[in-house]
Order: C-alpha cells, then sequence, then structure tokens
C-alpha cells in the first residue's frame, strides 16, 4: 500500500482493494495499522462459506455477485436473496458464539488493562504494552516515554545518512579486500528449521514439540529488561544474576495462574467449565504474546537484544534436542522447525512407540527447569516435501478407541485463495498415497484421475459450461 501511495499507481482504483468506495488514500504514516486497516475495510480474508463448514458444520449457499442484480427481478427470488442475507446474518452471529470471541476479549482485556474495543480490533501489541505497563508501574519504575511518529523520521533520515557513509566507506574497503557485506534480510536471526528428510514414511512419525518455547526461555535463562546486561558490542549475552526479573516473574505468575484454573476445570461442568476454559486460554493467549513485544519495533517496550537472545536460546535448545535424540537414543530426527521435531521410529507396533515417546520426553525434559517438551501427535504415514510442508495420517485417541485423519500443513490445498478444484484433487492424491497400496498402483490411480479431471476441465473450457450440460 505504500509503493501504491508514493507512486501514484492505479491512483482512481485503489480503493477496490477493500469493500468502502472511497476518493482518497488513508495517510499510512504515523498509526500505520489504523490507515492499512481503513484500506482493507471489507476485504474478504475468510468466506463465511468456508468459516460456516469448518466451524459450524453447516453448508451456505454462495451467490455470485453476477446473480444478485437478476434476483431483483421477481418477488420470489427477492425473498430468496433476503432470505440469504438473514442466514448470513445469523451464520455470523453463530461464529462470534462459537469462537467465544466476547468472552474471551473480555478476559484478555482484564488481564492486560486495555480498552475491550482495542482488543476486539485485533490490536494484540497494545494489549501486551498495557499489561507490561501496569505490571512495571506496580514495581514502581519509571517508564521511557513511547516515541512518537515524527521522532521515529527523524531517527529514520538519520540512519539513512549513516548508511550512506557506511556504502561509501564499503566501497573503499572493497577495492581493498574484494569482499562486501549483505545487506538487507531480517533484522536479527529467528527460530532454527531444519532441512528436512524429504519423502513418505510408512513407519509411525513422532512430533514433539516445547510448550510456550519462548515464554519458557524468559523464565529458564531469567531474561529481562532488568537483567540483561548491556553489551558495547551489541552482542547480547544471558544474565549472570540469578534474582529473577520482571518478565520472568510475569511469566511465572501466569502460567501458575493458568495451572491453577485448568485444576479448578476437572472439578467443574457445564457454563462454569466453560467460564474457566476462556480464562485459562486467555491466560496462555497473554504469555504468549509476550516475545512479540520484544521483537516489534512499533511496540514501547522493544528490545532488539532481548528478542535476539530469546530466538538464540530457542536455535541452541532445538539443535541439542536434536543432538540427544540421535546420538544419546540412536533415532532419527527427520525434521525440525523452531519448537518442535520429528521423529521417525521406524516401527509398527504402536505401544513400542509410546515407549520411546516416554523415554525421549524424560531424557529431554531433565536437562531443563522451566521447559517442557511433550508428545503433539503420532503419525502413521507422513508424506514430507519441503520445510513447512507436510502432510500425514495423524492417530486421535478418543473414548478409548483410535481414528485415523489426515492432517496437512503448508501444503498448497490448505490455502483459501485456492480454488475448489485443486483442494479436490490435492486431496484425492494424499488418500491415494497414504491408502492407495503399492507404489505402482497409487501413481496409476492419480495419473487415471488427474487425466478425467483435466479432460472435464479442457471440454469446459473449449466447448462451453452449457454445451457440456447437455
Amino acid at each position: 500500500m505504500t509503493t501504491v501511495q508514493t507512486c501514484k499507481v492505479l491512483s482512481s482504483m485503489w480503493s477496490k482493494i477493500g469493500r468502502l468506495k472511497r476518493s482518497f488514500m488513508p495517510r499510512l504514516k504515523g498509526n500505520t495499522n489504523f490507515g492499512l486497516m481503513s484500506c482493507i475495510a471489507g476485504a474478504i480474508i475468510y468466506s463465511l462459506t468456508d468459516l460456516s463448514k469448518t466451524q459450524l458444520n453447516r453448508d451456505r449457499e454462495d451467490l455470485s455477485p453476477n446473480d444478485i442484480p437478476k434476483m431483483f427481478q421477481s418477488s420470489k427470488t427477492l425473498v430468496e436473496l433476503i432470505e440469504c442475507g438473514q442466514t448470513d446474518a445469523w451464520l455470523s452471529m453463530e461464529l462470534m458464539f462459537h469462537l467465544s470471541v466476547l468472552p474471551l476479549t473480555l478476559q484478555l482485556t482484564n488481564i492486560s488493562g486495555n480498552l475491550w474495543g482495542k482488543t476486539l480490533q485485533g490490536s494484540r501489541a497494545q494489549r501486551t504494552e498495557y499489561y507490561l505497563l501496569h505490571t512495571f508501574h506496580s514495581r514502581k519504575y519509571i517508564l521511557p516515554d513511547k516515541i512518537s511518529q515524527r521522532m521515529k523520521d527523524i531517527k529514520s533520515s538519520k540512519r539513512r545518512i549513516s548508511h550512506s557513509v557506511d556504502e561509501l566507506d564499503a566501497d573503499l574497503d572493497l577495492e581493498n579486500d574484494g569482499r562486501k557485506t549483505k545487506k538487507g534480510g531480517p533484522a536479527y536471526a529467528g527460530g532454527l528449521v531444519l532441512e528436512p528428510k524429504k519423502g513418505l514414511y510408512d513407519k509411525y512419525v513422532l512430533l514433539l514439540d516445547f510448550n510456550s518455547l519462548y515464554p519458557s526461555i524468559i523464565q529458564e535463562y531469567n531474561i529481562c529488561f532488568t537483567t540483561v546486561p548491556r553489551s558495547e558490542d551489541g552482542v547480547p549475552r544471558l544474565p549472570s544474576s540469578q534474582t529473577p526479573g520482571v518478565l520472568p516473574k510475569l511469566m511465572e505468575h501466569l502460567v501458575s495462574l493458568r495451572k491453577r484454573v485448568k485444576q479448578k476445570m476437572k472439578k467443574e461442568t457445564g457454563v462454569k467449565y466453560w467460564e474457566l476454559d476462556i480464562r485459562q486460554q486467555a491466560l496462555k493467549l497473554t504469555a504468549n504474546s509476550m516475545y512479540g513485544c520484544l521483537g516489534f519495533s512499533d511496540s514501547r517496550f522493544y528490545a532488539k537484544p532481548l528478542a535476539e537472545l530469546i530466538t538464540l536460546q530457542g536455535r541452541e535448545i532445538l539443535q541439542r534436542t536434536v543432538d540427544l535424540v540421535q546420538n544419546h537414543l540412536n533415532l532419527e530426527v527427520i525434521y525440525g522447525d523452531t519448537d518442535s521435531i520429528m521423529i521417525h521410529s521406524g516401527l509398527d507396533d504402536i505401544e513400542e512407540v509410546k515407549t520411546i515417546i516416554t523415554k525421549v520426553i524424560q531424557e529431554v525434559n531433565k536437562k531443563y527447569r522451566c521447559m517442557k517438551i511433550e508428545c503433539d501427535g503420532i503419525y502413521k504415514r507422513m508424506l514430507i516435501l519441503r520445510k513447512k510442508k507436510y502432510a500425514g495420517v495423524k492417530l486421535q485417541f478418543k473414548d478409548g478407541k483410535t481414528c485415523e485423519e489426515i492432517e496437512r500443513k503448508g501444503v498448497d490445498m490448505v490455502r483459501p485463495d485456492w480454488s475448489l478444484l485443486s483442494k479436490e484433487i490435492g486431496d484425492l492424491c494424499l488418500a491415494k498415497i497414504f491408502y492407495g497400496g503399492s507404489c505402482e498402483d497409487v501413481v496409476e490411480a492419480i495419473h487415471n484421475e488427474l487425466v478425467k479431471e483435466f479432460t472435464l476441465l479442457f471440454h469446459l473450457l473449449t466447448c462451453g459450461f452449457d454445451q457440456c450440460n447437455r
């Protein structure tokens, strides 16, 4: 949007990004979030049809925008249009109740001490900021003023001038040693993502992940504004102080409070159980969002060295866990991403697999005080395509029974902006791969199905929909 504004591209059509017709573009500087929200107001991110099916298991009639004007031509079709609008209103309200939007945002607001309206707008950064403001104020800390947009612009101008001088120096150095530093990229390194061992696994695969990794790291290593020493060389270092800082104590408070709420849930049913569940969800969301404010440049509590230190420890923890599993337990790690690892057990017996899970959890957890690794899934079969893209047959244990469910992560068919045809073909291919028998049978079945689908699509495009229907 900033590029569109600066270069004056599509100056008369930019408002079509959203659903409100506007004659001028909102100011994107200053309160950037408000400006962007104004630009995309009314834009469809997830369709009501998809949300109704996935969240409520309700089918919704999806009208084409081109058909709506025709429905005004008779009273019968006009009534149908009105009924569709009424149904959409009820579905929207059902979604709001199903997702517990009002009680959950109210709990988040009560914990953080900000405005409920801002929580409803999704202002997570502001919610976290207010929670920290109240916490530090209660401990008699004097907090710095929030940097205004004008001051940010001045600092940005100074940085640009400084960068120009640095580039000139770099060009002079380039003549001397023939090297040049890489420009751009993220401000600091994030989580560790291992290169996956791609392929299809037909033995049990285990997915284990650390519970709330970054909040746990804050507690484990006592990382806080009040404990981490300032470094002259810019390299963050772990604090030597054993006195718990404000952030670790805050995390400990949220975690212990959530544990107490979950203990109460075991003794309650009905409405009281539901209220406690909303409360524990709000506590979890508050704790998990605490790290985000440290790495968010527009936050009052932005602290790049702290955020960098946390992600650094996260990368080291994941690598140590992989080394432990592979070298000490002699198991094969086939993938790892930020806070989780996948282990190929090479086994068909589910009881032996459960024994391995228990052993891995015990060996990893005994090395840490606050961090805990847990089993997040057991997969009967697993297909790994590349980083962050995989699918598997996940075992679900319900009421003493075991059932199977195909789970997809990052694969193209789960994207809401892809066509229904591509999703159906993708699901069909996965089902054939996981349950289709031998490799030759699977390849032949997928090939035949693709030929059939693309033959139909070719006829639709060349002969026309009406002729195909006849």
